[in-house]
């Protein structure tokens, strides 16, 4: 028989009953944390730290915070999520996951913008597209309309698309409060085969 340590030893056998139904940590309670918890998504982490704390959640493992937490980048108050040691704008900033602070691009899930972030995109758009002349301004709701019928990707791509184009028109075109173009008049003239450089009759 050998002597040697670790040999005897006996590997642990296989679960003896095995559940017929996924453990659900919500299945006796009623509070709203825990609706809270079926419903939360994790965000600005790596897919590693994102597979740990989505382990937590479906366990009933995770305990939310009750004051905001410490950024490690900023030195602030503004850290919001349990495990996290980064705000979320300094998230945007460095670009490092939220958890374990590797730098990374394969972010899982990005937090959706709140609806003032919206109105002020919104408004950015409105006033670049004002900044445009008449003209330019509806060749590019005409590019805008064939991005959003015929284009194959997706809906972040379309709008990444569609803000590179405008942005572009503005540097070409753009003038200060929009408005009318004379030079855009001088290509209708041209289109139409109009001559509006007539000889000005002399003044006796």
């Amino acid at each position: 028989m050998s002597s040697r340590p670790g040999t005897h030893v006996k590997k642990k056998p296989a679960q003896k009953h095995q559940n017929s139904h996924a453990f659900k940590f919500d299945k006796y309670k009623t509070d709203p944390q825990a609706k809270m918890l079926k419903g939360l998504q994790v965000i600005n982490c790596c897919p590693k730290c994102t597979e740990v704390i989505e382990w937590k959640i479906k366990y009933g493992k995770y305990k939310p915070l009750t004051v905001p937490g410490k950024c490690v980048e900023c030195l602030q108050k503004t850290v919001k999520h349990q495990y996290h040691i980064r705000c979320g704008p300094c998230i945007g900033k460095v670009g490092k996951c939220a958890k374990c602070g590797e730098k990374t691009s394969e972010i899982v899930n990005t937090a959706a913008l709140s609806p003032t972030e919206v109105a002020n995109q919104e408004a950015d758009f409105q006033r670049d597209l004002k900044c445009l002349p008449e003209r330019r301004r509806r060749a590019f709701m005409r590019y805008l309309n064939t991005l959003q019928t015929k284009s194959a990707g997706g809906v972040e791509q379309n709008a990444e698309a569609a803000k590179n184009q405008l942005n572009k028109m503005k540097e070409k075109y753009g003038k200060e409060g929009g408005g009318f173009d004379l030079d855009d008049l001088d290509e209708d003239f041209d289109d139409l085969g109009i001559d509006d450089s007539g000889d000005e009759d002399d003044v006796e």
